[in-house]
């Protein structure tokens, strides 16, 4: 298992073969985002990972023309910023746009 997807499942109690929920649906999620890209300089610790759907990541990378792909990557950093701090993350405040 690469190494971000270890950190997820670990903080947030997750076994390999659990249903992750999507932070911003709650519906299945099948990749581990990363909020802001490693090739910006983002990193592997749980502030910059968030669970999400296929189209819920598609619609980061992929905008539709009429949507707006960092708009929506940064409601998804408030979401994840967010879930951290319920749980008591000290530097939730990484996550944030």
């Amino acid at each position: 298992m690469v190494k971000y997807k270890r950190v997820y499942l670990e903080f947030f109690g997750y076994g390999e073969q659990d249903m992750v929920p999507s932070e911003y649906s709650g519906l299945r999620a099948v990749t581990i985002h990363h909020l802001t890209p490693k090739s910006k300089g983002g990193t592997d610790e749980i502030w910059n990972l968030m669970a999400l759907t296929a189209d819920e990541h598609d619609r980061v990378h992929f905008p539709k023309p009429n949507e707006d792909g960092k708009a929506f990557n940064d409601l998804l950093k408030r979401t994840h910023a967010e879930q951290l701090r319920l749980r008591g993350y000290t530097d939730w405040r990484k996550a944030l746009p």
